[in-house]
């Protein structure tokens, strides 16, 4: 199923106080995903490699991580891995954000190239604990 298919567009804005850390290597996308979420009322963070996320995820534990596949220094696999490992960071829910599918426990998959729309709708689903379908 494609994501387009899948994902409705959002109701109403989250809830006050929910964070997500964007992890993306292409720091326009990474600008882009960050501006985006921050208009919809999220508190967000960014990183720009796994092993900065790690770092980030500790100092800060995020509702939500975006998470791309391909990176430099950590990749997102690797990432995941060392994620699932910390009891404090096992339960963040990631949606990954790649043209590559993978075969860990992911909460959400939107590959690339993405709808803004869907990516507003996975993150909502996620943060808020189902989806938050637009009824009109």
């Amino acid at each position: 199923m494609d994501a387009q298919s899948h994902f409705a567009r959002p109701q109403s804005r989250p809830p006050p106080g929910k964070s997500v850390l964007v992890v993306e290597d292409n720091r326009e996308l990474r600008e882009l995903l960050v501006d985006l979420l921050e208009n919809d009322g999220y508190r967000v963070s960014a990183a720009e490699n796994g092993e900065e996320a790690l770092e980030k995820a500790r100092l800060q534990r995020p509702d939500l991580i975006l998470l791309d596949l391909m990176m430099p220094v950590m990749n997102g696999w690797q990432f995941r891995e060392r994620q699932l490992q910390e009891p404090s960071l096992s339960d963040v829910p990631v949606i990954v954000l790649s043209a590559f599918a993978s075969n860990l426990d992911f909460a959400g998959y939107l590959p690339k190239p993405f709808r803004v729309a869907d990516v507003l709708v996975a993150v909502r689903e996620c943060v808020c604990g189902g989806p938050q379908l637009d009824a009109g």
